[in-house]
């Protein structure tokens, strides 16, 4: 199987506190939203290759954990 590289852009509605940049494989990404159920995501990190936590602000029961990539 070939590996596929490529880039993607999307945008959403956000409240945004500080800034950064991270690169995250998209697979990983929609696995996390998908399995949140809430209408809204937290999307925490720290830095470029620390983990990154999705969570649904509203349930403290359920965490998602994606490693970013090397960019």
């Amino acid at each position: 199987m070939a590996s596929q590289l490529g880039e993607n852009t999307a945008k959403a509605d956000a409240k945004v506190v500080g800034t950064g940049v991270i690169t995250l494989n998209s697979r990983y990404l929609l696995d996390a939203l998908h399995a949140l159920n809430g209408e809204e995501v937290a999307f925490l990190f720290n830095g470029k290759l620390e983990p990154v936590v999705l969570k649904d602000p509203k349930e403290g029961d359920y965490l998602h954990l994606i490693m970013p990539l090397k960019s």
